[in-house]
């Protein structure tokens, strides 16, 4: 095929969309919108979390408040945190009231 051809241009219209929706039932589209704006203030929580801890740490080390091992210690500690808040993000099975009993 030729590109920029008429057969092409479904192919393209897919690649450059954000979001391409299989089938007609429009409630998939808010329940991924719901999802990717759920996952974007996690992400930016882990993000500010992470600028918020190294900063407070770099000005202490400036100040001689903190030596190296405890400023390791604290570092991988926050960003464990951060993991496990990251975690908050993978799908969450749902039980029924069956299962539950």
């Amino acid at each position: 095929m030729v590109p920029g051809s008429r057969a092409m241009r479904p192919y393209f219209a897919r690649e450059s969309a954000d979001i391409v929706l299989i089938g007609s039932d429009l409630t998939k589209f808010v329940e991924t919108v719901r999802i990717a704006r759920r996952c974007m203030k996690i992400i930016m929580q882990n993000f500010y979390g992470t600028i918020a801890v190294d900063s407070f740490g770099v000005l202490l080390a400036a100040m001689g408040m903190l030596n190296p091992l405890l400023a390791a210690f604290i570092h991988v500690s926050s960003e464990l945190t951060f993991i496990l808040n990251s975690t908050r993000m993978l799908p969450r099975k749902t039980y029924t009231t069956s299962e539950l009993l």
